[in-house]
């Protein structure tokens, strides 16, 4: 499974904005005007996945949500 990542999130010069998804943590790609993306190929589907936004500047987490979403299958 295939899972599209896409957030309007403005952030600071020099953060980045990193998707903690399945214990793992995936730097999301900038593309244009405060969106972001990422795309997690080859995921397996169980029944549901949490996953939460975390911004990250010069190595350490300044901010993150306080609650997760939820992907259910």
């Amino acid at each position: 499974m295939t899972i599209k990542f896409n957030i309007e999130y403005y952030t600071k010069w020099g953060e980045n904005l990193v998707l903690v998804f399945g214990g793992k943590r995936h730097f999301m790609e900038y593309t244009d005007n405060g969106k972001w993306e990422m795309t997690l190929r080859r995921v397996e589907a169980p029944a549901k996945y949490r996953y939460h936004y975390e911004v990250e500047l010069h190595g350490k987490v300044s901010r993150r949500e306080w609650g997760y979403h939820k992907i259910v299958c």
